[in-house]
């Protein structure tokens, strides 16, 4: 097992959501760059900027965003080097940038990013 790697168990308590929710958001695509074990029933693994990646999409859920919004704001996150700053606003249709912030979801990348760091630190003690 690569050990700079993390369990469904451990991403999921540190991003504050449930392994329920981790798997769904799995199946419907919001994470392809995920490691997965070969063969049926095997457990994935995780790298630490999933952690991130998780607290955008609970946070956005939170706050209304649909599962159409989380799928276009997953296909920017891919490309997103870390460490996070700043904010992310998502329009309603799921755009970025300059949305009206009246009508639009604000995520603070900083926030999302801190979820991250314990659990890297965990993975590389293990």
């Amino acid at each position: 097992m690569d050990r700079s790697t993390l369990s469904s168990a451990v991403v999921a308590r540190a991003a504050g959501v449930t392994y329920r929710q981790l798997d769904y958001w799995v199946r419907c695509g919001l994470y392809p760059d995920v490691v997965r074990a070969p063969g049926s029933g095997s457990a994935r693994r995780w790298h630490h900027r999933h952690v991130a990646v998780t607290a955008v999409y609970a946070s956005l859920q939170r706050m209304g965003a649909g599962m159409e919004v989380c799928a276009r704001v997953a296909s920017w996150l891919v490309d997103l080097e870390g460490p996070w700053s700043g904010h992310l606003v998502v329009a309603p249709d799921g755009s970025l940038g300059d949305a009206d912030t009246r009508e639009a979801w604000l995520v603070d990348l900083h926030w999302c990013w801190s979820h991250a760091e314990p659990a890297r630190a965990l993975a590389c003690a293990l």
